[in-house]
């Protein structure tokens, strides 16, 4: 049944950008996955199809259903939250009121910076960006818009030890760009 399900769930979610449609694949087959248990459980076996199976799973998942707890209406995170009480979370590499994403303006929201201070770090940050290769530059993205290492960690694939390190080395190579250290790692 798992390849029927698989197929029909791929269909369902054919127009999603890439990153964002694996994970709702993922999701609908373990949906489907735990209604198959249920049914077992139940000795319904004979009333599991694929199809029905992977559309109702297909609907769990465009529900926001979490799988193995309740949802909770009352979290911040939670898309039936999000509908009852008419309100959204806003990704921050969405874009800002200045066209630029999100995490630009929260980097540079600092109070005691002046205008210019705070277009500088805004140019010097994005020029940075650029010179890091696309996956240290989601992390640093991830890291400067206030993940949490473990969160980045999950999302990467990767340990919290591994983040660490790589934050260090994000750390080293803006001070770099800034020219607080030469090559050498020796002060200037």
């Amino acid at each position: 049944m798992l390849p029927l399900i698989r197929k029909q769930v791929r269909f369902e979610f054919r127009h999603l950008p890439s990153r964002i449609r694996d994970e709702r694949i993922n999701d609908a087959v373990a949906h489907a996955f735990v209604l198959f248990a249920r049914l077992v459980r139940r000795h319904r076996v004979r009333l599991a199809h694929p199809t029905a199976l992977a559309r109702y799973a297909v609907y769990r998942v465009r529900s926001r259903r979490p799988i193995g707890s309740r949802m909770n209406s009352r979290e911040v995170t939670s898309g039936g939250a999000q509908r009852r009480f008419g309100f959204r979370l806003i990704s921050a590499d969405a874009p800002g009121r200045s066209g630029c994403p999100l995490w630009t303006e929260m980097l540079t929201a600092a109070r005691r910076s002046t205008p210019a201070e705070l277009a500088a770090i805004r140019i010097d940050f994005a020029v940075w960006l650029t010179q890091l290769s696309d996956r240290h530059r989601e992390i640093a993205v991830s890291l400067a818009s206030g993940e949490r290492t473990s969160t980045v960690a999950q999302q990467y694939n990767v340990s919290c030890g591994r983040i660490s390190q790589i934050r260090q080395e994000l750390a080293m190579a803006w001070r770099l760009f800034q020219g607080e250290f030469s090559q050498d790692g020796s002060s200037v």
